[in-house]
Parts: C-alpha cells; sequence; structure tokens
C-alpha cells in the first residue's frame, strides 16, 4: 500500500498573478522578471508556476520591491 503524497509549502506551483498580489506588484512585472531570469518559473502546459522558495529566494537578493515608482514633477508650459 502507497502513502499519499502530502503537498508541501515548496511542491505547490503560484501562478504569475498569485505572486503580483503577494508583491504588490503587477503581473506584467512578474513576466519581465521570469524572462530576465530574476525568477525561476515551470512551465506545465501554458502554465507558468512559481515555487515559494523562488520568490523568498528573489526577495533575499533583490529586496522586497518599491512601493511606488518616484513620481515626476509636472512643469508647467510657458506661453
Amino acid at each position: 500500500m502507497t502513502v499519499p503524497k502530502t503537498i508541501s509549502e515548496d511542491d505547490r506551483l503560484l501562478s504569475t498573478s498569485d505572486v503580483a498580489e503577494q508583491l504588490g506588484v503587477h503581473r506584467t512585472t512578474v513576466w519581465l522578471w521570469i524572462k530576465r531570469g530574476m525568477l525561476k518559473s515551470e512551465k506545465h502546459g501554458s502554465f507558468h508556476g512559481v515555487r515559494p522558495h523562488e520568490v523568498k529566494k528573489l526577495l533575499d537578493i533583490y529586496g522586497p520591491p518599491p512601493k511606488s515608482k518616484p513620481k515626476r514633477k509636472r512643469k508647467a508650459k510657458k506661453q
């Protein structure tokens, strides 16, 4: 008789939307991190999943993402 394997935190895959929500960034940002090799993902069919330990590794190396982009000061056009 085989014992069913329990799913640990590191066994589950997070979607790019899940990672984006956890880190407070846009989903496109997560895709850019994957494309640039900053965040490792696994492809299963059309699904790209990220292991929780890979998210932790990203945060350990690069730190948390900034809360918001610095805003430019707008200059009024002189007429």
